[in-house]
């Protein structure tokens, strides 16, 4: 048998057993159950599109490549003082129910589910409070952070008319690193020179002009959310400019965001408990592979029942052994 045929046959009895003692009340069975008062669970789930590979059943035709979206999470112990205790990582290729089972099996698994304190962290997609419901019906919502200032950032780039459609973009990603006006012009220039063709001296003190007001508007809104007033936040979007159809439905959708999951946006009060707000670049897989696989040697309880748990650790393991 392959490697990634036993890693998958063997979580997917895992599962199986978990979701069986779960029928049965007897979760101890699968891993005697923590209840450390002192222990806060943070949960984190997105999906992610992944190339796969397009086979042609057709003579002559060339095979291409479509994507699926295959579901990611993590699963991140802390102490008391806030000191991370341990990391875990889930994968899964299919349904949304699929990957809450490999989720909350994970968290089983590891003596976690009967924790008093769940923090779970999603993108605002519905099927992943729809799993975190089902398998963790006590577990605090946030709307993560991060995903929360990139809709910030991508609405004003476009109200504001930041260079071309591209360059919006990669001034996006660039502002929130914090890279000053003369390198964002910069990279603004190599790419407009692509796009557009080559950008005039006159129009090249639009752009900077424009990523400023992006950069202080979105710090205001920052400023306001991070302290509970999401009407106030509302009120500052809707007064955006509007010049065209696509700021007046990015405004619109960023808007509806917000609202549908104002339960989740309470970051004042998760601050004042100790909790996090988001889980930015610790999210896995951002930074795969997990730190469990640095070693040469790794076994199976190392691969699903300590770190990692899925098909992304079958190519780890096939690099680990070579």
């Amino acid at each position: 048998m392959a490697v990634g045929e036993y890693v998958e046959a063997e979580g997917e009895a895992l599962v199986e057993k978990v979701m069986k003692a779960r029928a049965r009340e007897d979760l101890d069975s699968i891993c005697e159950q923590k209840h450390d008062p002192g222990l806060t669970v943070f949960l984190g789930a997105d999906g992610i599109h992944t190339p796969m590979r397009k086979r042609s059943t057709k003579k002559g035709c060339k095979s291409g490549k479509v994507y699926k979206e295959s579901k990611v999470g993590c699963v991140y112990v802390v102490n008391a003082v806030g000191r991370i205790l341990q990391r875990h990582y889930v994968y899964h290729m299919g349904s949304p129910a699929g990957f809450g089972k490999k989720l909350y099996a994970l968290v089983v698994a590891l003596g976690l589910a009967e924790i008093a304190r769940v923090v779970a962290f999603g993108d605002g997609a519905p099927w992943i409070w729809r799993q975190i419901r089902i398998y963790f019906p006590h577990a605090i919502q946030v709307l993560d952070w991060y995903h929360v200032t990139e809709h910030l950032y991508g609405t004003a780039a476009v109200c504001f008319g930041e260079a071309s459609s591209e360059a919006q973009a990669l001034a996006t990603r660039e502002a929130q690193k914090g890279v000053d006006k003369e390198q964002q012009l910069g990279i603004l220039k190599d790419v407009d020179d692509i796009v557009l063709g080559g950008v005039s001296g006159t129009e090249e003190v639009k752009p900077v002009k424009q990523m400023a007001e992006t950069r202080v508007w979105v710090k205001q809104v920052e400023g306001l959310l991070i302290k509970g007033k999401l009407g106030e936040v509302i009120e500052k979007i809707k007064s955006l400019p509007r010049a065209g159809k696509l700021a007046i439905n990015s405004v619109r959708r960023l808007v509806n965001y917000l609202t549908k999951n104002a339960e989740r946006l309470k970051y004042d009060e998760y601050q004042e408990k100790g909790h996090w707000i988001g889980l930015g670049h610790n999210r896995p897989w951002l930074a795969w592979p997990p730190p469990c696989c640095n070693s040469r040697l790794l076994t199976y309880t190392q691969i699903v029942g300590c770190k990692s748990f899925g098909r992304p650790c079958i190519g780890v393991i096939l690099r680990a052994l070579r």
